[in-house]
Order: structure tokens, then sequence, then C-alpha cells
């Protein structure tokens, strides 16, 4: 209204997100009479001779995240214009301009667009030539601001390449970039050699024993528990240089990779506020930026309170998006401007005389983490949101011996470990891991034991090895107790995985342990756990699990 009362410009962003009923309510605006009726005050409104109205939207269906399809009715009011790619000769000048690099590298980076946009990648057919790369993307190349053309390249790599799924495809993009740019092979060992384990460790402790350490003893702990792997300081490196060049990411990977914890430990290291929203089906926009409380003080009965996106924007902390793609694609595009290089937003929804706009702090920045689509329901990003982010695929645990790294930082020696129940836990953990892998195959199953669950095991051993007295488990019998409650109790369940297939992985798994047993006292002490589980009624198993899971519980 006040747009249209003083005559200014507006842009309706995402035109087809928004509800039929709302968008028909601007058809009279939209006519030649050209009024807005307001039927909350009976009032008709004719705007300013100089009100603007444009509008945006992306192509309808289902590549865009089930953008709709406006009516006819609705959309011959307006004048459309098609928007088609940037010719070359122009995404030169503005690459030039914009983002202040040479115009030799100019024309490189144009001549690998238009290489990349001439494969296809097999996770993403639909996309067509920005299956691995678009305008949006180029830009972000740019601003990387390269010195050298090998350094073009690797950053090419790690802005394009890294967040490739499939190791073809990495390798394909990876040609293609030495190609276009004429350089030697990129060396990815040596992408994020900066990112060494002594190097990173020795600035967390800095962070963790500083003056002005504002981190509680829960987090000091899990800090200096983490394995700097090398997939771990692979995931750090090319987050901090999102962060350091101001970039949006967006950390997609299976549940329990670490996404959340390098994020943690990234603010620690800058020594920057965390704050944490957790999306899920029925988050709203006022989840993100705030609305109208209940008041404690004054008059007014309610009053304006700032979300933790706009907290974060005022403050200059680092807000973080966990399980992004569980909000509505409607709740999520009202972060496009947020995402853009001028890192604003609108409050409208504030009300007041004039609509504030609020511009980030420069500390200020957003990083988001999902799972990939498919994962129990879970969808993925549409492009248009999708693209404003540095995406990075976060893999899984790869090798035993990774696992076994993972798991050695977090098991506590055992005061009561006796020489005869000495047990190499962290191995014996990595390898039971790596034999489930290869019996569940691809599947359900392979949910079933993910890194979050072999951590756990670990931190009920380190529970039951250290308690006082009888009731102490010690070596094979923690370890034993463990597979039970994390694992071989609830094999399948919740996951519509069929009785015959879970009894099959169960019993593989049993025989692995009675294989692995050390010396004749421990397995006696162990006989219970590999005489009963695969005969008994459903009832008795469920009061098992019950009873295990309580047992669990008074272990902490």
């Amino acid at each position: 209204m006040q747009a249209v009362r003083r005559g200014y410009w507006v842009v309706l962003d995402e035109l087809n997100l928004a509800p039929s009923d709302v968008l028909e309510a601007l058809n009279r605006l939209l006519d030649d009479n050209r009024e807005l009726f307001v039927p909350e005050l009976q009032e008709t409104i004719r705007p300013h001779p100089h009100f603007v109205l444009f509008a945006t939207q992306n192509p309808p269906g289902a590549i865009y995240g089930g953008r709709k399809v406006l009516s006819k009715a609705f959309r011959n009011r307006f004048v459309e214009l098609h928007i088609g790619d940037i010719p070359d000769e122009e995404l030169k000048v503005i690459l030039n301009k914009r983002c202040e690099i040479a115009p030799s590298y100019c024309v490189k980076l144009v001549e690998s667009m238009r290489a990349l946009q001439g494969m296809r990648r097999g996770s993403r057919a639909f996309a067509g030539k920005d299956g691995y790369i678009t305008a949006r993307d180029l830009f972000r190349w740019a601003n990387r601001k390269s010195v050298g053309y090998e350094n073009l390249a690797s950053d090419g790599f790690r802005v394009l390449g890294e967040r490739l799924r499939s190791e073809n495809e990495r390798m394909s993009l990876k040609r293609v970039l030495e190609k276009a740019l004429k350089v030697p092979e990129i060396s990815l060992e040596q992408l994020y050699e900066s990112a060494s384990s002594e190097n990173l460790e020795g600035r967390l402790e800095v962070a963790l024993t500083g003056k002005n350490c504002d981190i509680s003893a829960e987090e000091i702990i899990m800090a200096r528990s983490i394995a700097w792997t090398p997939a771990m300081r692979r995931l750090y490196a090319l987050v901090e240089a999102c962060v350091e060049h101001k970039e949006p990411a967006l950390l997609v990977g299976e549940t329990g990779c670490g996404k959340t914890t390098v994020v943690q430990i990234l603010a620690m290291i800058h020594g920057q506020k965390l704050r944490v929203l957790n999306c899920h089906q029925h988050t709203e926009t006022g989840d993100f930026i705030g609305g109208f409380r209940p008041a404690r003080q004054g008059d007014a009965p309610f009053a304006w309170e700032d979300g933790p996106l706009i907290k974060a924007m005022r403050e200059g902390d680092i807000l973080l998006v966990d399980e992004l793609s569980l909000a509505e694609d409607s709740v999520l595009e009202r972060l496009n401007s947020v995402l853009e290089p001028g890192r604003a937003i609108t409050l409208p929804e504030k009300g007041g005389i004039d609509v504030e706009e609020l511009i980030a702090h420069p500390n200020f920045r957003l990083i988001g983490t999902m799972n990939p689509g498919g994962d129990f329901g879970k969808k993925e990003l549409s492009p248009a949101l999708r693209n404003r982010f540095t995406e990075i695929w976060v893999g899984g645990v790869s090798s035993a011996k990774e696992m076994e790294e993972i798991v050695s930082r977090r098991l506590v020696h055992s005061q009561n470990m006796d020489t005869i129940y000495a047990h190499d836990h962290a191995k014996e953990l990595a390898l039971f891991w790596e034999f489930y892998q290869s019996i569940a195959g691809a599947g359900q199953a392979k949910a079933c034991l993910q890194t979050r669950d072999i951590l756990a095991w670990a931190q009920f051993i380190n529970e039951v090895e250290n308690r006082k007295g009888p009731n102490a488990l010690l070596g094979f019998a923690a370890f034993a107790h463990g597979a039970y409650l994390t694992l071989l109790d609830g094999l399948g369940l919740g996951l519509g995985m069929p009785e015959e297939t879970a009894k099959a992985l169960n019993r593989k798994c049993v025989e692995y342990l009675r294989a692995r047993i050390p010396d004749t006292e421990v397995r006696q002490q162990s006989h219970f756990f590999f005489e009963t589980s695969m005969s008994i009624s459903p009832a008795f198993f469920l009061l098992h699990c019950a009873v295990k899971f309580l047992l669990y519980l008074v272990s902490f």
C-alpha cells in the first residue's frame, strides 16, 4: 500500500510460489482502471502515477520445487518477457567489471563454462546444460580472486567439483578444467594441505584456552575429541573458504558425517557466536525472521521480537540452518535476498510507517545442512535456491582405518581394566563396522549402523567399563552388550525391512561376534547374548529391548 500511495517500484520475486487467492487480489490493480481495494478498510486506493509493478518467477514444474502454473486470467495482465542466457561477450564484460578480474581470466572462465555446459550429469539429467555450472557459479568462482591459471583451476574445482556426489563426474569436471585452462593435472591431495591436523588442532586449542573464551565444558570436551581425518580436514577447509569469501554454504551428506560438528568447530576457531535453527515440515517464515510476541514490558500487549536470522544479521553471528530441506519451498525462498551478494532483507511483517530494510553485519555468515533427497522422504532443494549456495558434498566414512581413528578419540581407558580383559575396542568397532557394511549392501539395512551408532556404542563401553563394583562390564563383555544395545536388538525396526532379511543380518553379526571372542573366560561372560536373540517371541523381544534401553539410560 505504501508503494501504491507513494509511487514506488515493487518487485514480486518468485511470484508463482504465492497462493492463488493472494495473487487474485491484485487483479484490479493490474487492470486498466488501476485501483486497489482493501476490504479490511473498505477503501479503494488509486496508485500514484509513478507506481510500477514487476514480478519474477522460475518455470513451473517439478524441477523447480513444484512451482505452479499461473492462471491465464492472471498471467495475461502482465507483459511477459522470457529471460535467456547471457551472451558470452556480455558475460566477459560483467566478470571484468563486477568481479574485478583480468580480461584474460574472463575469457578462460567463459570458455570453461561453455565446455561444462556441453556435458550432462547423470545424477541431474533434467537440469540439462546447468547440471555442472550456472551463471551464479561462474560469478562465485570469479570472486575467489585467483592468481595464476593453476590457482584458478584449483578454485574452480573447489567451487564446482566438491559438490558432485559421483567420483566419475568429479573426474570429468577435473579433466575439462585442466583442458580449458591449459594447466597441469590438478592434485587433489594438495588442495587442502594447509588444513593439516597440527595446524587445526593448534588453532582450536588457542580458541579453547583464550582469555575471552565463552565455550561450555561440554563443547570443549566435544572439540578435543574431534579426529582430524582427511575427510574432516577437507570439509573444514572448504567451509572456511566459504566463510572467508562471504559465501553461504550448503553441506549435503548422510546423517552422522560431521556436517554440524565442523560448523561448531569453525565458530569456535573464529570466535563467533553460533545460532542454530532446526528446520522441520512445519517451519514457518516467522521461525527465521521473528514475529509479534506477548510483551513483558510496556503498554502494548504485543511487541516485535527478532528471529535467529535477524539477530545473526544484526550482530554478525554465524547462523546454522540444520535440515534445511525439510522446510517448505515458500518458506525457504524468503532467504533469497539474504543469499545474494547484497545480503539484505526487507521486513514488511514488522509494520510501522517505513518498512525496515536490514543489511547484514560484515561478519554474518549463513550455513545450511541437509541430507540427500530420498533419505526417508527428504527432498532436494529447488535449483533457484540451491545455486545461491556454495554446495559441498560430505561423504561418509570411507575406510575402517578412518573409523578407528574417529572412535579412538572417544574411548576412555578403563581404570578397572585387567590384563585378562584387555581389548582394543577402537579397532574392533572399526572392523565390525567394515564387516556390517560388506553384508548390508546399499539398501535400507545400511542405515541401521551409522557413525552416530558406532559413537554411541563407544560411549556405552566408556560408561560400563568405568563402573565401580561387580556391575562393571569389561573387555569383550562390554563390547557385546554394546552390539546388542546399538544394533542387534532393534535391527530393522522402523525401516520396513523384511523380517527374514533382518534375521539373516542378525545371524551373520552374531556369528562374527562369536568369532571375535578373545578367550574362554570372556566367552563365558558373553554366553547369554549368543543363545537368545534369534528364537524369542516378539513380545519378549520388545521387553528385552525396553530393558536394555533402560539399562543404557541408567549408565549415564
